[in-house]
């Protein structure tokens, strides 16, 4: 229902021609919620990531050279404009404050001077207008949708009053745990149906308790408003997609350790004592100690799972078997004589095998490790060899 109330808002001010701030913790819920609502009405969408090195050139246009000669090429501002286009601009607090100016004009009047001698008047206002060459009128479809966090008590810069003024703001908070597992329905009727109600029950309640705790910490701390709200920066963030992807990856094997999988999801909870106060620290640790306690339920039974992973390489075998025994990814083993796999050592199997697991799930990996290690090389050109030949 949260998701709803979202989306109607957004139709609201969408019909009345009025662009949205939309403003929250971090992660991917407001892309995904503008994403939705893009899907719904049929919108075609203009994206523009927002950085410290966005310059005024990356709003109206950018020079470049074709054949031989310099060009004017739009970007995604200019051409949602024209073209009357959904425009995103995502990371709006990580701006400069001289770039941001720059639309004013195009977001409360729908006009803008352009660096190829052409200018953008709002449609209504082209009748007038005695050089069609020169005036290019605004799409009456074209809306602009800003992304952003909130500045403070996360890192940015706190948008400029004008420039804030322009839009209608709405606060996207994380969502509830009851909204969630109306969105993983499938994800969960499947887990269900993989371990049996009484174990699904048990990994549910120990992922929400651990989400939900995250998502209480959080709360807290911006209402507090005070010096407290520094560490919400350092704060780790359990959110939709990575529910979704612990879910996916326990229907498949079952048996795994939930707290491995978590931890690959948010890498922060790994070590916790890097930039959150010790308070804190003790708030996040008491639901881990209950991931760990249902990892020693779950594995007791010393029961094992494999799954079959199709590859697109040209060795003999069209499969790779990822195998579970007692929580632990302990074997790679392709169906047929291919040995490549067992010249690893069983640490390197094991990290091996968990990276061909969130890869089959969709997830895309980040390998860390020592400076000048060489085991990071062989991580990533076993999963080349082996999947992406």
């Amino acid at each position: 229902m949260e998701v709803i109330h979202h989306l109607y808002w957004m139709k609201q001010k969408y019909d009345l021609g009025q662009d949205m701030y939309l403003c929250g913790h971090p992660g991917a819920l407001r892309r995904n919620i503008v994403s939705l609502f893009a899907n719904m009405y049929g919108l075609e969408v203009e994206y523009l990531c927002i950085t410290r090195d966005t310059t005024e050139s990356d709003l109206k246009q950018r020079r470049e050279i074709y054949n031989s000669s310099v060009v004017f090429h739009d970007q995604a501002p200019v051409r949602a404009a024209i073209h009357g286009r959904l425009l995103i601009l995502d990371g709006i607090e990580h701006a400069e404050r001289n770039v941001l100016p720059a639309l004013n004009n195009l977001l409360e009047n729908r006009e803008m001077n352009l660096d190829d001698g052409r200018f953008l008047m709002r449609s209504t206002d082209t009748d007038t207008a005695t050089n069609a060459n020169v005036i290019v009128p605004v799409h009456p479809n074209f809306r602009v949708i800003a992304l952003g966090c909130s500045v403070p008590p996360y890192n940015g810069r706190s948008m400029d009053p004008p420039l804030r003024s322009r839009f209608q703001s709405r606060f996207i908070d994380e969502l509830s745990s009851e909204s969630i597992m109306q969105l993983l329905a499938s994800e969960i009727s499947s887990l269900q149906n993989q371990i049996g109600d009484s174990q699904s029950n048990a990994l549910l309640s120990s992922i929400f308790n651990l989400y939900e705790s995250l998502r209480q910490i959080r709360t807290s701390q911006i209402a507090e408003r005070g010096t407290a709200t520094t560490s919400l920066k350092a704060m780790p963030l359990f959110a939709l997609d990575s529910i979704s992807h612990c879910l996916w990856v326990h229907s498949s094997l079952p048996h795994l350790r939930l707290m491995d999988t978590v931890t690959r999801c948010v890498p922060a909870l790994s070590f916790l004592n890097y930039a959150i106060p010790s308070q804190l620290q003790a708030a996040i640790q008491l639901p881990l100690n209950e991931l760990q306690k249902l990892n020693v339920s779950t594995i007791s039974n010393n029961q094992d799972t494999s799954l079959q992973i199709p590859t697109n390489s040209d060795l003999s075998s069209s499969l790779l078997q990822l195998r579970s025994v007692n929580g632990h990814l302990k074997t790679v083993r392709m169906s047929s004589s291919e040995k490549f796999p067992d010249l690893l050592l069983s640490t390197q199997t094991e990290v091996l095998s968990t990276m061909l697991l969130d890869y089959y799930h969709g997830r895309h990996l980040c390998v860390l490790g020592v400076k000048v290690s060489s085991y990071m090389y062989v991580y990533v050109y076993v999963i080349v060899i082996l999947i992406l030949v």
